[in-house]
């Protein structure tokens, strides 16, 4: 008697929403949102134009086998096509894990540039990143720090985060969190990246003669900034 199995379409649902694009996958799927304006594991995320973006803080995505990952996009809609050269990044993450010396976690443009923001650093030490912000300013560098338990609101990434300036803004960024280390494990709760687009104000100067009078006018312009103010 030969047995046969039918797979089984786990697009057959229609798990992605907004006109997201399921892909089947083995006893998975994924939804492919890059053609429609929203972001999320399912599409199911509005877009944010604010200088301040954050997934659903109850994500609870599980990371707990060797190799294991979760990752969560969010789509930004700025005013601007590129990220300015004048702006900086910084990225908050809530993710608890018993072992944080066991994780990397990367961040991907709309291009599909990626940067480490840590890589096996942490040591034994529980919970480093639940609640870090990465940013280039910070004082202590991720991949130099001799973590205790003390928490750390703030860490320098691996990789720079200015990196990312002149690159595509507008589009799904990515964080993908992965375990490489056997036993420990943790969750993707949220996570959030912030926008500083250092405004800046100039005085532009405009003489005007005009029937022996001098006319001195003043006008104001503020440099591009890429998303509104939350």
């Amino acid at each position: 008697m030969q047995l046969s199995f039918a797979a089984l379409d786990q697009c057959a649902s229609g798990p992605c929403q907004n006109g997201g694009v399921c892909i089947d996958g083995y006893n998975s799927f994924t939804c492919n949102c890059s053609s429609v304006p929203f972001g999320g594991l399912f599409c199911e995320q509005p877009p944010c134009n604010t200088t301040s973006c954050y997934s659903p803080s109850n994500l609870q995505l599980e990371i707990g086998v060797i190799g294991n990952t979760a990752s969560y996009p969010i789509r930004i809609i700025g005013a601007a096509s590129t990220l300015p050269t004048s702006a900086s990044l910084s990225i908050q993450v809530f993710v608890p894990h018993t072992s944080s010396g066991d994780l990397v976690i990367t961040l991907t443009d709309p291009d599909n540039n990626s940067l480490d923001l840590t890589f096996l650093a942490g040591g034994l030490i529980s919970n480093v990143y639940n609640g870090v912000i990465f940013q280039d300013n910070a004082q202590a560098l991720v991949l130099s720090t001799a973590f205790n338990e003390t928490f750390i609101t703030a860490l320098v990434p691996a990789g720079p985060l200015a990196a990312f300036r002149g690159q595509t803004l507008s589009g799904l960024w990515t964080l993908t969190v992965t375990d490489l280390i056997f036993q420990d494990s943790g969750y993707l709760n949220q996570w959030g990246i912030n926008i500083d687009c250092k405004d800046h104000t100039f005085l532009n100067f405009f003489l005007f003669i005009s029937f022996s009078f001098i006319l001195l006018f003043f006008s104001s312009s503020s440099d591009f900034c890429c998303c509104n103010r939350h």
